[in-house]
């Protein structure tokens, strides 16, 4: 299914065509689209679906094909997380399920200036999800601070967990 977000953010307009394949849930969709916008920069896209490969969700390339930005949803897995580490500037993970296995898992890669990890209310996205009434998405991103924003009212919250 095809849904269209048109999002106003820090004085920039997004309009976005994003693919919600038929496994994905809407949580994960909602994410991804969150991720881009929140972390967005020059040559930031969405990946070409699950049948991408190894490709990342959300990324920015240099116009030199350099990773300058990799954003992962959930838990990656270790050789992904690995590989991401070794060749973005900057990766970025996003999870609304319990981050236990996530932590470990970084903390295993070892430390990593590169590596930020991030935990959203998967009740916020729900609530954000069941307010979708078509394919048609408008949402407002008013920034609070550098871990909260309000979403068309809706108070979201970031929580940084890596590094602590």
């Amino acid at each position: 299914m095809l849904y269209r977000f048109h999002i106003d953010h820090q004085q920039q307009q997004f309009d976005l065509r994003v693919a919600c394949h038929p496994s994905e849930s809407l949580r994960h969709l909602l994410t991804r689209v969150l991720a881009y916008v929140l972390h967005h920069e020059p040559g930031m896209v969405f990946s070409r679906g699950v049948c991408a490969g190894k490709e990342p969700p959300v990324s920015s390339r240099s116009a030199a094909g350099e990773i300058g930005t990799w954003i992962a949803i959930n838990t990656p897995g270790p050789r992904d997380l690995q590989r991401a580490c070794k060749s973005a500037a900057r990766v970025i993970v996003y999870t609304y399920r319990n981050p236990v296995l996530l932590l470990r898992l970084a903390q295993s890669i070892g430390p990593d200036d590169k590596l930020t990890i991030y935990s959203l209310s998967g009740k916020i996205l729900d609530l954000l999800a069941a307010a979708i009434t078509s394919r048609t998405v408008h949402w407002r991103i008013e920034p609070a601070d550098e871990a909260d924003c309000g979403v068309n009212g809706l108070s979201l919250s970031r929580r940084r967990l890596y590094p602590a």
